[in-house]
């Protein structure tokens, strides 16, 4: 019915055509839709025919059918049902191409209503009627070329798609031949095409707009059928790069001023596809053009063009050119693209010459992305820029001239102009006129100005460039300005204090501060300029050098009110330190008159009075111990400690809020332009660290302001907890000991004020103290101390409180604390067993109604069992009345244990742990044997725990659906019961038990485990501990991952699991367990459980003294295997647990390790050091393998030193390499592995007598140490020979180079003149210079030169 009505309705077409409001067309439509896909096709074709024929023309008619959306969409349709080779035939005989451009530039061209304008929202029209002019709206073209593109894309789609008949093929290859037109006709589909793109974004008509995401790629598919020429660049650059680059502009919010709304996915889709079209028809020919041949013609042809929107396109292009450059620099391809870019910028340049307008925000816009993409620019093209725009009228442009300077950072280092550049910007900067927001931009033109002295090594000049600028400044009285924030730390990137060691040598800084001494310089002037200059002196050699001057020129600096010259004091406070003991004492005397001054009568919260408070503390420290003036500075240090204190004496320490960040370090408590209490306070408690002690030294007691801020009743306890932390984290308060015994003191006292105070002890004040008492030393607390403690904790109401109100992360605090204490005799007032059970009670109590895991719930045990052991044992190790009096009331000790169906509100889980730690402690008691009345103790606990235990597992083998409907409390009393099992051997209530029930059990125990419970894993070790017989499964192969486990608790109790699997094994059956454990993990068992398995059996093999049997796999093996590993672990952790097992075996039993094992290990860390960062290997553990190697086995490396020397010349590249990309994120991250890798070199340089004693006789007058040294010599040379390159290839930091001299100065000493002469003939000039600066060092600091 349906294929008779389109029939029908095609015939009346040819009749009727469309209607007046395209009726006709509208049935068509119905038609087709109703219609299913069949093997005849007629009406179909017959309807295309027809519409193409209507379409084309120049009539209104045929421009209204083109125009209208549903044409189109009945187009598609039609193109999915007609064959492709009658469609490709009806298409070439209607000229659909002809009709699709023609209808393109109509679209891509309406006509906007007057009055209508631009929002930030559009809403879409209604439907369109069947009239022309109602057509021709933006709205209108919009939605028909939405149709256009999706009849396009119908149509590309099936040129894509498999044909399965020769017939089809043909007409696929027909269709693809209406496409294959020359460039310049498929320019006229492509850029009306993007112009419609354009159109869309402009009128902002998303919504309802179907398919609108593959415009642009059905585009790039229809240019890509179309002929390949030679001229295809031109027509490009002529036609489709103009509207390319505006439909750009407006999806790239870098290009443009103003953000369109656009949706977001649409956005990121069309700007992808858009670039990519653009660069590969346009960018790379562009370029390879100009590569080749040197032709710009695209690029001039491109600029011609588009002159009219030049301001929008010039931008887009070089976005394009920058972009399609890093692609190819990623790649590999670098030749010719910075000459490729500077000549792009110049075209771009002579276009804008005649630009009147505009031409100043293009350049911006150009250098901004330079800047951004790094992109080289030409240095003569940005000067006349520069000179042009930014400097030519009386305002500076400084966001233009700091684009320009940190494009090209050299430009003002060019002789003639680019200082003549750099001084007009230098003149330009001391302009009153500069706002608050040029600042910004001048700061990077600085930024730039360093760098450029950085690369011609002139650093010197800039610090000479700096005080002159610095000069001016004060001589203006320019009140801001961003010369002065030079020395501020993050104030420009390139720049910091740290520099001055880097850049200069000692002399040059000498030479630069004699040049300015000569200087005309002001006090705020020469404060800021030699601050920063003392912050960077930090060697030896450059404080020697220029302390002198220094402390000369802060002389100059008069005493003022100013912020600024306060730093005066500061620097002298540095400078003091560097001068020789013998003359500080009469430059003391030049600053006695006005420090003391300053510290009597000036106001304490100005920056003055601070810097001079801590000038004061300095030079105390630099006199001492017995310097000439040192009684006359401590007494001026005292006065001013009693003033300040009587002023502090008033603070609140809730009003302290600074406090706690400036000791952390969380927050700057150093130079500020105003000063306040909390900056003393972080002074003396941690910034002046010799203080307190000090102080205490002089007087016998501690500041009185310091424990006035902790034991106020209603301190603030953040800054209680920072102050306690500032005392007792510093070792010099630690290291007197009357001084931690006044400390320790004060915290009783202030614990005791803590329990009797706070309603719900320990609160916040308690939590500090316990804290405080847990980070001193045990040895820094006398036994007074300690029984005065734990008589507080064991009071009544402190066991009360814990009881009820205490939490889980303050039950932790005291079982430290109390196991702490009792480490050391320790016997408090009414002390008894009985204290043990109540507090094993408490915390039952505690763990019982708080949710928490199984993993807490082990750690508690273990933490519970640690405390307890350590009191029984210091009441065991000497038996007396008290001692016998204190384990009678153990004999009583009950346990109640519940079944699985009775309330466990009275259970006892903890009891059976400190059952455990009685059992245990009074074994090994010296007095065991002798004492009956420990006998009996240790019995009863042991029957007990028997009876108990029993009881627990019997009701976990008679209930099989415990593990599902446990609770916490039955877990807790399963966890403790089994953690306790391995007291005690027998356990007669579990004898009536068939093996059929034991089986059961560790079937479901098993199947728990591999979920991750630890009550699975701790049944399975309770099960091959003391069920192996009734047994019958085989050991298992395979273990779970530990990483995810928030303690370590579960790695030793893995352990004990493997150990208890290997209780009753033989050496060769461990060894076969070895070879399933590691071939499991081989084979993607490969988890951290694994790899405990794997060590556990390793240790237990070492220690064995007996030899496997012959053919039986063996250490050696498991080494070679262990060793392959390396290369395909991923995981860092795993990948060091297996480099923990090879040292063990390498270490510990050297003689199971064969010569393949050694230098298979150094070739596989040879290429694991080839990769770098991305190794998951640490640096050190691989230089802890090759330096047990080195001393275990060196007699291995005889004959084999170029697989040494291999593993040393990829450590140390990778070394430097990552340690110059660690210097741009965080520091000198790498100085450990510096200081392991020079360890590995001298230990080859420099052998122990063990690791190079020979078996085989030697004269006696040739040592093995002599034999060993003269070996390496021969090839060691190689590795100082890399180090060099290296040098020249990578900035190697000087901290760095300091860390690795001792070891190259072992290389110098080994090699031999004829191995100098090598080296010297290897390198170039460069070379040598760096190696003879080396060997001019070692001469003079590492050579030996004694007898």
């Amino acid at each position: 019915m349906g294929k008779a009505d389109l029939i029908k309705t095609v015939r009346g077409l040819d009749q009727s055509g469309p209607g007046d409001n395209g009726e006709k067309l509208d049935d068509l439509w119905q038609s087709l839709a109703a219609g299913a896909d069949g093997q005849f096709h007629a009406a179909e074709e017959s309807s295309l025919r027809w519409l193409l024929k209507s379409m084309s023309g120049s009539s209104p008619a045929a421009e209204t059918l083109r125009r209208f959306p549903l044409t189109w969409t009945i187009l598609g349709r039609v193109f999915q049902r007609v064959p492709l080779f009658s469609l490709a035939k009806s298409l070439a005989d209607r000229k659909f191409i002809s009709i699709l451009q023609q209808s393109l530039k109509e679209l891509s061209r309406p006509e906007v209503a007057e009055g209508s304008q631009k929002t930030s929202k559009r809403k879409r029209s209604p439907p369109k009627t069947f009239k022309l002019d109602d057509l021709k709206s933006s709205e209108a073209c919009v939605e028909c070329a939405a149709a256009v593109f999706q009849a396009l894309g119908v149509l590309l789609q099936r040129l894509e798609g498999k044909t399965s008949s020769s017939h089809d093929r043909i007409g696929s290859e027909h269709l693809r031949s209406l496409f294959c037109t020359s460039a310049t006709e498929a320019t006229a589909i492509v850029s009306p095409a993007l112009a419609i793109c354009n159109s869309l974004l402009e009128s902002r008509l998303f919504e309802g707009i179907e398919g609108r995401d593959d415009w642009i790629s059905t585009i790039a598919s229809i240019w890509a059928l179309h002929l390949q020429g030679s001229d295809d660049t031109l027509e490009v650059a002529t036609h489709i790069l103009g509207p390319g680059t505006l439909a750009l502009n407006k999806l790239e919010d870098s290009l443009s001023a103003e953000k369109i709304s656009i949706p977001e996915e649409l956005r990121a889709r069309w700007s992808s596809d858009l670039q990519g079209f653009l660069h590969h028809n346009f960018i790379l020919p562009a370029r390879s053009s100009y590569l080749n041949r040197q032709d710009l013609e695209p690029v001039t042809r491109a600029l011609e063009v588009i002159k009219q929107t030049i301001d929008v396109s010039a931008p887009a292009i070089y976005f394009l050119a920058s972009g399609a450059t890093q692609i190819l620099t990623e790649s590999g391809t670098l030749k010719g693209n910075a000459e490729w870019m500077k000549q792009l910028f110049n075209s771009i340049s002579s276009a804008l010459q005649h630009q009147v307008t505009g031409a100043k925000s293009i350049y911006k816009n150009i250098l901004k992305q330079a800047r951004k993409a790094s992109m080289p620019v030409n240095t003569d093209d940005v000067l006349n820029v520069c000179r042009t725009f930014a400097l030519a009228e009386e305002t500076t442009d400084w966001e233009l001239v700091a684009h320009i300077a940190q494009c090209d950072p050299d430009v003002f280092q060019l002789s003639g102009v680019g200082e003549e550049l750099l001084k007009d910007v230098q003149q330009r900067t001391l302009d009153h006129s500069v706002t608050e927001a040029d600042q910004e931009y001048i700061l990077e033109v600085i930024d730039a100005i360093v760098r450029g002295f950085r690369t011609t090594r002139n650093f010197s000049a800039f610090l000479r460039l700096w005080l002159e600028q610095l000069i001016q400044v004060s001589q203006k009285d320019i009140q801001t300005s961003p010369w002065s924030h030079i020395g501020q730390v993050g104030k420009l990137p390139s720049f910091d204090s740290s520099l001055v060691e880097k850049e200069l040598s000692s002399r040059q800084l000498f030479e630069v501060l004699v040049w300015a001494e000569k200087q005309q310089t002001g006090p705020d002037t020469l404060c800021i300029w030699l601050d920063t200059i003392v912050q960077g002196v930090q060697s030896v050699e450059f404080q020697d050098a220029v302390g002198k001057l220094v402390w000369e020129l802060a002389l100059r600096v008069q005493d003022s009110s100013s912020a600024i010259t306060a730093l005066k004091w500061s620097i002298i406070s540095q400078v003091f330190g560097w001068l020789p003991l013998a003359e500080r004492m009469d430059r003391w005397q030049e600053i006695r008159r006005s420090l003391t001054k300053i510290l009597k009568k000036g106001d304490l919260l100005t920056p003055e009075t601070l810097q001079a408070s801590k000038c004061c503390c300095q030079v105390w420290v630099s006199l001492l111990p017995d310097g000439t003036g040192l009684p006359e500075v401590i007494e001026i240090a005292e006065a001013f400690t009693s003033r300040f204190s009587a002023a502090a004496s008033s603070l609140k320490s809730k009003k302290l809020n600074k406090l706690p960040s400036y000791l952390d370090g969380k927050a700057d408590a150093g130079f500020q332009e105003a000063a306040d209490m909390e900056q003393y306070l972080a002074w003396y408690l941690k910034g002046f660290s010799r203080f307190v002690g000090l102080y205490f030294q002089k007087t016998g007691k501690v500041p009185e302001f310091i424990f006035n801020l902790v034991s106020q009743p209603k301190a603030n306890p953040t800054v209680v907890e920072s102050i306690w932390k500032a005392l007792l984290l510093n070792e010099h308060n630690l290291n007197r000991s009357k001084l931690v015994e006044q400390i320790v003191n004060q915290i009783i006292e202030s614990l005791r004020a803590s329990i009797n105070d706070e309603s719900s002890w320990p609160g916040d004040k308690g939590v500090v103290l316990l804290q405080g008492l847990l980070s001193i030393p045990l040895d820094a607390i006398s036994r007074p101390q300690r029984e005065a403690v734990m008589g507080l904790l064991m009071e009544e109401k402190s066991r009360k409180s814990l009881s009820q109100s205490c939490s889980l992360e303050n039950w932790k605090l005291i079982l430290g604390l109390l196991a702490k204490l009792m480490r050391r005799p320790t016997f408090y007032e009414g002390m008894r067993f009985q204290h043990l059970t109540s507090i094993a009670d408490m915390l039952s109590e505690v763990l019982v109604r708080t949710p928490v895991s199984q993993e807490v719930l082990v750690e508690f045990i273990e933490r519970y069992f640690l405390m307890a052991g350590v009191t029984i044992r210091q009441m065991a190790d000497h038996i007396e009345d008290r001692s016998l009096k204190y384990f009678s009331e153990s004999l009583g000790l009950t346990v109640l244990v519940n079944g699985p169906e009775e309330s466990t509100e009275n259970s006892q889980p903890l009891r059976l742990t400190l059952l455990r730690a009685l059992a245990s402690e009074l074994s090994l008691s010296p007095s065991f044997g002798s004492a009956s009345e420990l006998v009996a103790a240790v019995e009863s606990a042991k029957r007990t725990l028997g009876d108990s235990i029993s009881t627990v597992v019997s009701n976990w083998l008679a209930d099989k659906k415990l593990f599902k409907k446990s609770s916490t409390e039955a877990d807790l009393l399963l966890l403790a019961s089994l953690d306790s099992a391995e007291a005690v051997s027998d356990f007669p209530g579990l004898a009536g038990f068939k093996a059929s029930s034991w089986k059961k059990l560790s079937k479901r125990s098993m199947e728990a485990l591999e979920a991750g419970d630890i009550r699975g894993l701790q049944l399975q070790t309770f099960i091959w501990r003391n069920m192996a017989s009734q047994m019958e499964a085989s050991h298992p192969t395979v273990f779970p991952d530990l990483e995810e486990s928030p303690t370590k608790l579960l790695v030793s109790l893995s352990a004990a699991y493997v150990e208890a699997i290997s209780l009753g094994m033989d050496l060769d059956t461990k060894m076969q367990y070895l070879e399933s454990l590691i071939g499991a993990f081989i084979q993607g068992a490969n988890t951290s459980g694994q790899l405990v398995a794997i060590n556990c059996i390793v240790e237990q093999l070492i220690k064995t003294q007996q030899a496997p049997s012959l053919g039986v796999f063996d250490l050696s093996y498991a080494h070679s295997e262990l060793t392959r590993c390396l290369h395909v672990t991923t995981s860092k952790t795993n990948v060091a647990a297996i480099c923990r097992i090879l040292y063990t075996i390498l270490e510990k039993k050297p003689q199971a390790v064969g010569q393949w094992n050694v230098e298979t290990l150094l070739s596989t860390i040879a290429v694991l050091g080839s990769q770098g960062s991305r190794s998951a290997a640490p640096f050190l553990w691989r230089c802890k393998l090759v330096e047990i190697i080195i001393k275990k086995h060196r007699l291995r490396l005889e004959g084999h030193y170029h697989v040494l020397l291999n593993v040393l010349q990829s450590l140390l590249q990778e070394l430097v390499f990552e340690q110059e990309q660690s210097n741009s994120k965080d520091g000198d991250t790498q100085e450990p592995n510096a200081h392991a890798y020079c360890r590995l070199v001298t230990l080859v340089c420099e052998p122990t007598a063990g690791a190079a004693s020979r078996s085989q006789q030697h004269s006696a007058l040739d040592s093995a140490t002599d034999a060993a040294k003269r070996s390496a010599g021969r090839h060691m040379y190689l590795v100082l020979m890399q180090y060099v390159k290296l040098q020249l290839e990578a900035d190697v930091p000087r901290t760095l180079r300091d860390v690795l001299e001792p070891a190259m100065n072992s290389i110098f000493d080994i090699t031999p003149p004829e191995g100098r002469k090598i080296l010297n003939d290897a390198m170039d000039s460069s070379g040598r210079a760096i190696l003879r600066e080396m060997f001019k060092r070692y001469s003079r600091f590492g050579k030996w030169s004694g007898v």
